[in-house]
């Protein structure tokens, strides 16, 4: 049983954080009502309905953290060898042959870390919907409408969200969470940009290649290297493998460069 001052101790630690959020977002707001309204209207038209929903949730999105934390994502790279010892990176794989700054931050903060906090679930995790939310409490994107809390309640993805307030939950978590993506966002754009142009080297003829992965690496074949991602090192909090075992090889259909199963041809 939960005691009633568990959650008061935990609001009294992140009561700083909550006030200096709601500061910083009052002042971006002034500074958008300071300018010309046409100026400001006209550049929240040029971004799509994600980025203007993270300046608008994240007060630090172009704030002096945001350089010191992208700063801090790009070591990243650099410490594969140290991160393989802590299973959050493959033994014998180089990030340099074929991973961008963006790639490596991804794969071991969220397929790592993150996805490794989470517990197994049974039927007994599924919550029962007891409120509706507001229709302006989404994110927008095109014809996309995404809401920025489950209505299920809490907690949705990790076990430790039940013991945060539903007043911190949605004016300081989801703050977080926002500012966390904008950084993703920045990371491989350009000029550090939310709004900029995605720079990557899909094309590029002499990166990102299975010729150069398996050159440099210990791996006798593709399927050795892609695996290498998955077993042994990446289990939940409560050490259950993080992906199941593979059931169907995909390769026994696919002959000839087509696909031979049946639903091809329905």
């Amino acid at each position: 049983i939960q005691h009633p001052l568990e959650n008061i101790s935990v609001a009294m630690a992140l009561l700083p954080l909550v006030l200096l959020t709601a500061l910083a977002a009052s002042r971006g707001e002034d500074s958008c009502a300071a300018d010309a309204k046409q100026n400001c209207l006209a550049e929240e038209a040029e971004v799509d309905g994600i980025a203007q929903d993270i300046r608008k949730i994240c007060p630090f999105v172009d704030s002096a953290v945001s350089p010191v934390a992208l700063a801090v994502m790009r070591v990243l790279p650099k410490i594969t060898g140290a991160m393989s010892m802590a299973s959050l990176w493959p033994k014998n794989v180089y990030p340099e042959d074929w991973a961008d700054d963006y790639t490596v931050a991804v794969i071991t903060i969220i397929a790592r870390t993150l996805l490794g906090l989470y517990k197994t679930r049974d039927k007994a995790y599924v919550n029962i919907p007891t409120e509706l939310l507001s229709p302006k409490d989404v994110a927008q994107i095109e014809n996309v409408y995404a809401p920025h809390l489950d209505p299920d309640g809490s907690p949705n993805f990790f076990w430790f969200e039940g013991a945060i307030p539903g007043a911190l939950l949605r004016n300081l978590y989801l703050r977080l969470n926002s500012c966390f993506y904008s950084l993703l966002r920045k990371l491989s754009a350009e000029n550090n940009s939310l709004v900029g142009r995605f720079e990557d080297a899909l094309d590029d003829p002499h990166f990102n290649t299975w010729e150069t992965v398996l050159k440099n690496g210990t791996f006798k074949n593709k399927h050795d290297w892609v695996m290498s991602f998955y077993e042994g090192i990446a289990h939940t909090w409560d050490m259950t493998p993080l992906w199941p075992k593979q059931m169907t090889n995909f390769q026994d259909f696919f002959k000839q460069d087509e696909w031979s199963d049946q639903l091809e041809y329905t």
